[in-house]
């Protein structure tokens, strides 16, 4: 389940799609440390510092991905010009969905000024790139929600299983045992 814990490219894109300005980076990311540290990285869990720069310099990354990127291939040539097995390379074919269940838990707890998202699974599965759901899929959707303490439910609130809801089915994701009441009104973004 390691690979579900939060990476500093997610957080780093959240500050970015959002365009947060400093201050609103520096409570946003004070919070993920203060209250999400079970799912931090152990390198970052106890080492504030080390986890505040590892996302800024992904912010940096990601404001100059154009330029960064055109030297990953000349990284891949001296890679391979020295024998190295190693490459950069692609993200799995689940990270995009991973990213997505990760911030739709810090957007109910942090970012947005509701503590749940509504939206069609068939908009879910259309996002993210799929026009059915698989087996695999439907074991990859329950595992992030199941790790990101996310619940779903159907018209009326009654609690439901993504498995087995249609594609046209309003759901309503919420986080269980939200936090987002024990944290000050000033970290959460208006």
């Amino acid at each position: 389940m390691e690979e579900l814990l939060y990476d500093v490219t997610t957080l780093a894109r959240i500050i970015i799609e959002r365009d947060m300005s400093i201050t609103k980076q520096q409570n946003f990311l004070n919070d993920v440390w203060e209250y999400e540290k079970e799912y931090l990285f152990l390198c970052h869990r106890f080492n504030k510092k080390q986890f505040l720069l590892d996302v800024m310099h992904e912010v940096s990354y990601w404001e100059n991905k154009d330029v960064y990127d055109n030297e990953i291939e000349a990284v891949n040539c001296d890679l391979e010009a020295i024998g190295s097995e190693c490459q950069y390379t692609e993200e799995n074919e689940y990270d995009d969905l991973r990213s997505y269940f990760m911030e739709l838990r810090l957007r109910m707890i942090f970012l947005d000024n509701q503590d749940f998202v509504r939206m069609k699974l068939r908009t879910l599965l259309r996002d993210h790139g799929y026009k059915r759901r698989t087996t695999k899929l439907n074991v990859y959707l329950k595992q992030c929600m199941y790790f990101y303490h996310i619940e779903t439910y159907v018209r009326g609130g009654e609690r439901c299983d993504i498995e087995e809801i249609g594609v046209d089915d309003m759901i309503t994701f919420r986080v269980l045992g939200n936090i987002r009441d024990m944290i000050s009104d000033s970290s959460i973004e208006v």
